[in-house]
């Protein structure tokens, strides 16, 4: 995979609202309604997620593909990441 298509999916993730935690940050990027009292919040923490994940970049400067080392078969191509979000 390439950074890009990383970066692609994850955002994918996001818009479906696939995120699991127990904080309230999590909830908010989760949720399929929020409160219109917390909408503001929402909408700062999907920004800041969508943020982080343009940030992301390689930790070998110059590495194009990513998960080579996977051993991934003709019938199956899922491939499962954990990401972690965190305030900074």
């Amino acid at each position: 995979m390439t950074l890009a298509e990383i970066k692609d999916a994850i955002r994918h993730e996001l818009r479906h609202g696939y995120v699991m935690g127990s904080s309230d940050l999590a909830y908010l990027l989760g949720a399929d309604w929020v409160p219109p009292e917390k909408e503001k919040a929402a909408d700062k923490a999907i920004k800041a997620a969508y943020a982080a994940v343009n940030r992301i970049k390689p930790a070998r400067k110059g590495q194009r593909r990513f998960f080579l080392d996977l051993p991934i078969d003709d019938t199956e191509s899922t491939l499962y990441a954990y990401f972690v979000f965190r305030e900074m």
